[in-house]
């Protein structure tokens, strides 16, 4: 009950400032914050009017940064670190230098999605938080995308699939010796392709379509 009122309240706070509900048209979304670093410190500037700034720690490094729609996101070499449009300052989940020599970011105007070699890690504007999931042991991570309204991350024996609107991660598991072959994202769907199945996701779906290639 908790997390429906929290999204209603933030589907209301987007109409009221002129942000975009799920839709399947075709638009851009304007880029509303901006990331700065200097001086051992990183700024972003969201809507051209408020600022929220964290500072590096001594020899701290950033790795990664970038900006889309209504999320702004940062990797050092200490920890991952999102800002949104709702929340207005920075968000941060610790690493540990053994995850970042694996760590890949991925942001998109709703999502932002960081994968090691142990765990993927969400975060969107709906919820506000960051959720995590462990990747099975042993599997080796394939591809990480996001887009509008969902994100995926493939390894070789798991697809986790992530809605704009949820605070969780959709599993689907390949069966032995399945090969993906092919990874494709719009801004509300996700298709994975093997040689013997096409695994589709939506950003409304309740999970994982299957359909046999036979």
């Amino acid at each position: 009950m908790r997390l429906f009122n929290k999204l209603l309240l933030v589907h209301i706070l987007m109409i009221s400032v002129g942000l975009p509900v799920l839709s399947e048209a075709n638009h851009d979304i304007e880029d509303k914050i901006y990331i700065a670093q200097s001086d051992g410190k990183v700024t972003a500037v969201v809507s051209g009017v408020k600022s929220d700034t964290f500072r590096l720690k001594p020899k701290e490094r950033v790795l990664w940064r970038n900006a889309s729609g209504y999320l702004g996101a940062v990797l050092t070499d200490a920890g991952f670190n999102v800002i949104s449009v709702s929340s207005n300052y920075w968000n941060n989940i610790r690493l540990s230098p053994y995850e970042i020599e694996t760590a890949t970011a991925s942001v998109s105007p709703f999502i932002a999605l960081l994968v090691t070699e142990d765990r993927a890690i969400g975060y969107n504007i709906a919820t506000d938080s960051f959720y995590e999931v462990r990747l099975p042991l042993y599997d080796s991570v394939i591809a990480v995308k996001s887009a509008e309204n969902v994100a995926v991350v493939v390894t070789s024996g798991t697809l986790l699939g992530l809605q704009s609107k949820s605070s969780y991660f959709t599993e689907a598991r390949l069966k032995i010796g399945e090969t993906v072959e092919n990874v494709h994202l719009t801004d509300n769907n996700v298709t994975v392709q093997t040689r013997e199945r096409l695994y589709t996701f939506t950003s409304t779906g309740s999970g994982w379509q299957v359909t046999d290639l036979d």
